[in-house]
């Protein structure tokens, strides 16, 4: 169970500090509740203590769980780019499947989501919300990275962006089996 102080990744918001349990009257019915605290935006949330399961908050990943989520980058992605459906409905299932994938809260789904919008960027330039979707991946993984590794945001940044550095996509199926957008 989640201690007072513990830093913890609640999906698609980023990294917050478990600062206090209290109960509130919600609805005629006193609810147990913690009050999150994220770290890197103004944000406060009071999230429920029955629906931490369903929220997806977990603790932070471990070195070895960033190192397994970053090698994820180097992986081709499944879905060559000839085959993506760039229609509005094509990009309509990719944000649902994006956004299904960021709700779990896993780091390594964080990495293909990324590594899917970069491997996008090689081959046209990405939509609005494309672009947007993309920032948001990356500034949560950023949080997290930095938060367990103690490094400055540029050094996480230029490490996320090095295995795209220069180089071109073909379309070839990964060696690795990796799920993509």
């Amino acid at each position: 169970m989640f201690e007072l102080g513990d830093n913890v990744f609640f999906p698609g918001h980023g990294v917050a500090v478990l600062e206090e349990r209290d109960e509130k009257k919600i609805l005629d019915k006193i609810v147990k509740v913690m009050k999150l605290v994220f770290k890197y935006k103004d944000q406060i949330v009071w999230l429920p203590a029955h629906t931490i399961k369903q929220s997806g908050l977990r603790y932070l990943s471990s070195e070895q769980e960033i190192a397994d989520a970053f090698s994820e980058l180097n992986l081709v992605p499944e879905r060559p780019f000839e085959s993506m459906d760039f229609t509005p409905s094509g990009w309509s299932r990719r944000h649902k499947r994006c956004q299904a994938l960021m709700q779990t809260g896993v780091l390594r789904n964080l990495m293909k989501i990324y590594r899917d919008f970069m491997y996008i960027t090689k081959q046209k330039e990405l939509s609005f919300g494309e672009k947007a979707l993309l920032t948001l991946v990356e500034d949560l993984i950023v949080q997290e990275v930095i938060t367990v590794r103690g490094v400055e945001k540029e050094q996480i940044i230029q490490e996320l962006k090095t295995p795209f550095m220069g180089q071109e996509f073909s379309g070839a199926q990964p060696k690795e089996e990796s799920a993509s957008l």
